[in-house]
């Protein structure tokens, strides 16, 4: 049975969560969707979701050499503006699913809601500061898992060749 438990914490933070995963060093498999093909930029199909459908949804799934996982669910949903052009207004959603053996855990995460017009300490975010933060997050992300399939294929073929 899963155990689900509110963090207290906000989408933001679930994506600080991410990119600290990213860098451990027991870091075995990456995957996540939307596909990209290689000659695509991650956030750029994101960005054209959202601005097709003024909605998207991301998903991470880390495997850890140990066996446990985690998958990140981001869902970014336009309220205000049209379509074509990126949501003036809307939220991003969020959690974790985290699983380690037989402990399954959903860690859910508040939302932050975000208004071109508006920015306030009290959690709005400007949609700019908002979807720009999250479409650097996934470009950095893009690099890294590029990065370490690179570093994954050069260790395995001097691995063959030695």
């Amino acid at each position: 049975m899963m155990e689900v438990v509110n963090t207290g914490r906000n989408v933001m933070d679930m994506l600080n969560e991410l990119l600290n995963d990213l860098n451990r060093d027991d870091l075995s498999l990456i995957e996540r969707l939307p596909y990209v093909r290689e000659y695509e930029r991650y956030r750029d199909v994101i960005t054209n979701i959202l601005r097709e459908f003024h909605i998207a949804l991301v998903l991470v799934r880390l495997t850890f050499n140990d066996g446990s996982r985690k998958g990140y669910v981001f869902l970014i949903k336009g309220e205000g503006g049209e379509l074509g052009k990126i949501p003036t207004s809307g939220t991003v959603e969020g959690y974790v699913v985290s699983i380690k053996g037989n402990d399954r855990k959903k860690l859910l995460y508040s939302s932050v809601a975000f208004n071109r017009l508006m920015t306030s300490p009290q959690g709005l975010w400007s949609s700019q500061t908002c979807i720009e933060r999250l479409r650097r997050e996934y470009h950095s992300f893009n690099y890294f898992v590029k990065l370490r399939r690179t570093t994954h294929y050069s260790m395995r073929r001097q691995a063959i060749k030695g």
